[in-house]
């Protein structure tokens, strides 16, 4: 029971920090987002075996980064995090036993942005 109740509480921390993110994003703050993204997801990566979960977190950070750093004028940095998204999308599709659409259309979106 102790390992559920640290999962849920690793999921609600994260899915927290993917909300407050995107209130960021909405409010144009990237620098505060990058600072904050990079925080999480190191956080994240600590888990030698992340769960599908953490993983779908991982690549939703990466891709707001990417998104906050375009908007920087960072093209190579968005560049980096629109690749390390769409590796995190690429595994949790391996991963996860359930197909999911909106899934794939992200990483066709996510393959549109690296190649632009």
């Amino acid at each position: 029971m102790p390992k559920e109740d640290y999962l849920t509480k690793q999921i609600e921390k994260f899915a927290q920090v993917v909300a407050a993110l995107l209130g960021l994003r909405k409010k144009g703050q990237n620098i505060e987002i990058v600072t904050i993204g990079e925080h999480a997801i190191g956080e994240l990566l600590e888990n030698q075996f992340p769960s599908v979960i953490e993983l779908e977190y991982i690549a939703q950070i990466y891709n707001i980064l990417g998104d906050a750093s375009a908007e920087l004028l960072q093209t190579e940095n968005a560049q980096n995090f629109y690749k390390q998204s769409l590796i995190f999308y690429q595994k949790l599709s391996t991963k996860d036993k359930t197909f999911s659409f909106e899934r794939e259309n992200t990483i066709f979106e996510l393959k549109n942005k690296i190649i632009s």
